[in-house]
């Protein structure tokens, strides 16, 4: 039983779209000066920022629908690598935290 191209992209979504928001609201914490809440989202923030690759390499590996060549599956989770650390560096560009 195989997983379809929308339910690998809401997955995508959830990783990437959790360290982009907690970038965010670890940002507006800086700006409003929360520093609780300032403390728990470093630790959100942190998890997120090394666990994407991770999750990203574990969500390309799973079996499609239509069966993709190994070859692809590797290409594909390159892909997605490179994106995950476009990622990390636009979230350092625009809210300059990197924890």
């Amino acid at each position: 039983m195989g997983i379809s191209k929308k339910t690998k992209a809401v997955l995508f979504g959830l990783v990437y779209g959790s360290n982009l928001l907690s970038a965010f609201f670890l940002w507006l914490c800086g700006v409003y000066g929360n520093i609780m809440l300032g403390i728990l989202l470093i630790v959100f923030y942190r998890l997120s920022l090394w666990s994407a690759p991770f999750l990203v390499s574990v969500i390309c590996q799973l079996p499609s629908v239509p069966r993709i060549p190994f070859n692809k599956k590797l290409l594909y989770n390159l892909f997605h690598l490179i994106l995950c650390g476009m990622l990390f560096l636009l979230c350092y560009l625009l809210f300059g935290n990197w924890y």
